[in-house]
């Protein structure tokens, strides 16, 4: 079943997608530009995905995902719907 995801890039724009599935990260890998993914719960009960390793890469700022998250986040992340995620 697809899945809607909004991708906030570091730069400061946002764009819907529609996935595929959940069931391995592959698209997501490539949208994001990472390797490893680390789900950050937020309190609407929907979840971002982050690049686990992003800091590490010394990936820029990301303003909008900080803001929405309230806590660091570096490089471009994917919402989705918690109950997209399992």
């Amino acid at each position: 079943m697809p899945v809607r995801a909004e991708i906030i890039y570091a730069r400061g724009t946002k764009v819907t997608v529609s996935l595929p599935h959940l069931k391995t990260f592959g698209t997501l890998y490539g949208l994001l530009e990472c390797y490893l993914i680390e789900p950050v719960y937020l309190h609407d009960k929907r979840v971002m995905l982050v690049d686990e390793e992003g800091l590490l890469r010394k990936k820029p700022i990301n303003h909008a995902a900080t803001a929405i998250a309230g806590r660091l986040i570096v490089g471009d992340v994917a919402i989705i719907a918690g109950k997209d995620f399992k």
